[in-house]
């Protein structure tokens, strides 16, 4: 009778360790302090609890902010959310990699998904539409910096959709042109 008991028990155990460590990996959204998105092709964009963010190629220090409610925090972690079923095929297709930091968090788990092109083109775009203009030579430099390798992304060339809350003032203006 105590083995039958045993084994429910044991594998209800496991399970919920499981349970647990997949929520560690990904923490709720009021939990989550940033994300942060990166590509196989180099790119990268953080994006912060209040909408700022930042952007760069590589792991040098040559980044560009983003201000402060670019975007829809809310709406990036459920547009993640989304993708996560996404597993890449294989290790030589292009991917996207995901992270999420929680408040004073050091570090993360990075999660590899099929890359969703279109949404990160999306997403470079419209960070690319809202930085900080440089206030000092470290962030000209930087910019500079960003801006050389920027010509030969494959972000570029994709057509603009915000991310963010649709302004019928902008599409007026983007159909016009």
């Amino acid at each position: 009778m105590r083995k039958r008991v045993f084994i429910p028990l044991f594998l209800l155990f496991l399970a919920n360790l499981s349970f647990s460590a997949f929520s560690e990996d990904r923490p709720a959204m009021k939990q989550c302090a940033s994300m942060h998105v990166r590509s196989s092709e180099g790119w990268w964009l953080s994006i912060n609890h209040d909408g700022s963010g930042s952007y760069g190629f590589g792991t040098g220090l040559a980044r560009v902010e983003v201000v402060k409610n670019t975007f829809s925090f809310e709406q990036m972690y459920y547009a993640f959310e989304k993708v996560f079923v996404n597993k890449p095929d294989n290790a030589e297709n292009p991917y996207m990699a995901v992270s999420y930091y929680r408040e004073g968090a050091s570090s993360a788990v990075e999660h590899r998904l099929a890359q969703d092109r279109q949404l990160l083109a999306k997403l470079f775009l419209f960070a690319r539409e809202n930085t900080h203009p440089p206030v000092n030579e470290f962030d000209t430099r930087s910019h500079n910096q960003v801006e050389s390798f920027w010509k030969n992304s494959p972000w570029k060339e994709s057509p603009h959709v915000s991310p963010n809350k649709a302004n019928p003032a902008d599409a007026k203006k983007r159909a016009a042109d």
